[in-house]
């Protein structure tokens, strides 16, 4: 009897030092951020500027990319030759069953981004990455919780981590397209989240699962709620639309499960689009813009200039709170790219640039380029099997993309400052 008690307390002594087995892990939910670099504290806004602790943090400029094309393929910067993300997996999956379809787009992320694709991040000084998913990352076609499906965000925020970069989680595709564009992932709803209860309640219980599995780890610097959240193409916010309502309804439900976590709010388009925040009593947030000058004038300094000076006077509108450039883009001119970055310096706004890599030869849309995104590259949901992976098999950074020197320099000097 005494050798069997001896034996209780020894096993009681050996998992208290090595952790019981089934222990929810820490940290986002996931062994893999064990053993990761420790982050200050959870990023945070006082007032216009950014701290990276609520108490004794030091300020921050987030500077950086976004992770275009990953989780949410485009056609004009990737691989993929249907309208949208979610058109192509359909397509697939119509053509080659379900579980072959997942397993080609699990083939296209495994090589689309890897370990280098960090290391090339760091090595430009970035300390943000804008990682846009959808809710098809998490959840499968009818809405059920995918199993294991953070494991992939996790892999994405821990190899951050181990560089000291923040993750911004940003909401790319809610459920029923917030925009009714391409990049949404579903372009065939013109824009069926806003109005729509059943896709707006989807939505609301896809962020709080996000954030009951992130509301511990530092290295997210924050939960982005809806891209670019038109509600159809062409269409604005204000007082008078949905957005501001769904936008506290989202907040509200965060909260509850998450009080730490920094929110970021986009605007459609300029940040007098959104309430001051104290209206909603909302506490924590960054605002968000996009900023593309489209037009004959985009490759022109002095019309970048005036567009820039334009957005100043839509900044004073609304005060304290900080301010994050989520997307943008100074096409092929060096020189309009040196006093962008610099403007936003100056300005203390945050910034990640669109994007890491894309298709298209000589394009200045990512610090990558590879060939262009046509026949010969792009897979259509009819193409056989071995044509998809003789495609997407090439989808390596350091196998068929270039460095886009100059803009990898200029982005350097900008996150050195």
């Amino acid at each position: 009897m005494k050798k069997e008690f001896a034996f209780i307390i020894l096993l009681f002594f050996f998992f208290s030092v090595m952790g019981m087995p089934g222990c929810k892990p820490k940290n986002g939910g996931s062994e893999i951020y064990d053993s990761l670099p420790e982050a200050p504290g959870y990023l945070t806004a006082i007032d216009e500027d950014l701290y990276t602790a609520k108490e004794n943090g030091t300020k921050l400029l987030l500077k950086g990319v976004n992770a275009g094309g990953w989780l949410i393929t485009e056609d004009w910067m990737c691989p993929t030759g249907e309208d949208s993300m979610y058109e192509l997996w359909d397509g697939l999956a119509a053509e080659l069953g379900e579980e072959k379809a997942e397993e080609l787009l699990n083939f296209y992320r495994d090589n689309w981004w890897t370990e280098e694709d960090f290391d090339n991040c760091k090595a430009a000084g970035c300390n943000v990455i804008r990682l846009p998913f959808g809710w098809r990352d998490l959840e499968y076609n009818d809405c059920t919780p995918r199993e294991n499906g953070f494991s992939r965000l996790d892999w994405f925020i821990a190899e951050c981590a181990k560089r000291q970069i923040y993750v911004i989680l940003d909401l790319h595709a809610a459920h029923g397209s917030q925009n009714g564009q391409h990049h949404s992932g579903d372009c065939r709803t013109g824009g069926d989240l806003y109005g729509n209860e059943e896709n707006m309640a989807r939505t609301e219980a896809l962020w709080i699962r996000i954030a009951e599995h992130y509301k511990e780890n530092k290295w997210v610097a924050g939960y982005d709620l809806l891209n670019e959240p038109e509600g159809k193409i062409g269409g604005s916010m204000n007082l008078f639309t949905p957005h501001w309502s769904y936008y506290d309804r989202l907040y509200d439900a965060i909260r509850k499960i998450d009080p730490d976590h920094l929110i970021f709010m986009e605007a459609v388009w300029e940040k007098n689009n959104l309430p001051p925040p104290d209206l909603f009593g909302w506490k924590n947030v960054c605002y968000e813009m996009h900023f593309y000058l489209w037009g004959d004038n985009s490759q022109n300094l002095e019309a970048q200039k005036t567009f820039l000076d334009q957005k100043l006077i839509f900044d004073s509108l609304i005060t304290h709170v900080p301010v994050l450039i989520g997307e943008f883009t100074f096409f092929n001119n060096p020189d309009s790219w040196r006093y962008g970055l610099n403007f936003f310096n100056e300005q203390g706004w945050s910034w990640t640039m669109w994007t890491y890599k894309v298709y298209g030869t000589g394009s200045s849309w990512g610090l990558y380029t590879g060939p262009n995104p046509d026949a010969d590259t792009q897979v259509k949901a009819y193409d056989p099997e071995e044509t998809i992976i003789a495609k997407w098999g090439a989808l390596k950074t350091s196998k068929t993309f270039i460095p886009n020197t100059w803009l990898i320099e200029i982005i350097k000097e900008a996150c050195a400052v």
